[in-house]
């Protein structure tokens, strides 16, 4: 990030707001403050995401049973309810079956 940031730098760019023609310190240094609460409001909205991302990715559970040590999917559970599943076979052709 530095290298990236001290390569701006001598480019004559900068990742703050460029001073403005006639604009007082005192209006700059309220642009760059404005400018810096809306990268940390953008930097906790990402943060906020990916922290919910990860709460629900890992709450998902596989369902499997493990027979002498290998895992087996699930064919059928009983229930009480009326209920259909719908699986999809992703090893087609797969020799170590068994």
């Amino acid at each position: 990030m530095r290298k990236y940031i001290n390569n701006l730098i001598r480019k004559g760019k900068s990742i703050f707001p460029r001073r403005k023609k006639g604009q007082t310190k005192e209006e700059y240094d309220l642009a760059v403050k404005e400018w810096m609460f809306r990268a940390g409001i953008v930097a906790l909205m990402a943060a906020a995401l990916i922290s919910s991302v990860t709460a629900v990715v890992s709450r998902t559970v596989t369902v499997s049973n493990s027979v002498n040590g290998k895992e087996l999917p699930v064919y059928s559970v009983e229930t009480s309810k009326k209920q259909v599943a719908l699986t999809f076979d992703a090893a087609w052709g797969d020799a170590i079956l068994g």
